[in-house]
């Protein structure tokens, strides 16, 4: 991904503003059947006020099965422990997480809408995360639905995080039921394209 935005700051000071880091999602479709590739980007965020924020992820981005083929209705997950969000700063955060819509980055009317009940279908598909089993939150997976102008998204981690904190998490994604099928084999119906989605971590002094 050649570029990526990378910051939202709201609130009437800036010592209660929000940052938020981007991972980008970007998911290559092969006729016949669809393959998946992974983006990159910056991931490093600072907000520098009365407070100061700082966090950051890594790694930068993630192929499902290494990148290779993805096929529809199908899910791919990492596990627990393949990223990590870093706190810095100087003050104690609150976090959440986000998605979005996947839209064809050669055809913006063919689109993968986000799934807000963990139920994939035609044209949606589904985000979800786990955290460590080790910080004792059990190995449920967890909806990632889409920010709003009342929400940021889903709690990312239940109590506030502070400078020098890190926690482990794995994503999992659920590819959407195929567009058409033909010889009992599902198929998306736009190919040699890219899909383009990204998952918002945000912070927000606690």
């Amino acid at each position: 991904m050649k570029q990526m935005k990378l910051t939202l700051l709201r609130g009437k000071e800036i010592k209660i503003g929000i940052v938020s880091i981007l991972l980008a999602i970007v998911l290559v479709l092969i006729p016949y059947p669809p393959a998946l590739a992974q983006g990159s980007g910056t991931i490093t965020i600072t907000m520098t006020g009365a407070y100061e924020i700082s966090i950051t992820v890594s790694p930068a981005s993630w192929g499902p099965v290494g990148g290779a083929t993805v096929k529809p209705n199908t899910p791919y997950e990492t596990d627990s422990t393949w990223f990590t969000l870093a706190i810095g700063g100087n003050c104690g955060v609150n976090t959440f997480v986000a998605g979005e819509d996947a839209v064809c980055a050669e055809d913006s009317t063919y689109k993968w809408a986000l799934s807000s009940d963990r139920n994939n279908g035609k044209g949606i598909y589904v985000l979800l995360f786990k955290l460590d089993e080790a910080y004792g939150y059990g190995p449920e997976y967890i909806l990632i639905p889409k920010a709003s102008d009342e929400s940021l998204g889903e709690v990312f981690y239940p109590t506030s995080l502070g400078p020098g904190d890190s926690k482990k998490f794995g994503l999992k994604l659920l590819t959407p039921e195929p567009d058409f099928t033909k010889d009992g084999t599902g198929y998306f119906s736009v190919g040699d394209a890219t899909m383009q989605t990204q998952i918002t971590i945000s912070a927000v002094t606690a």
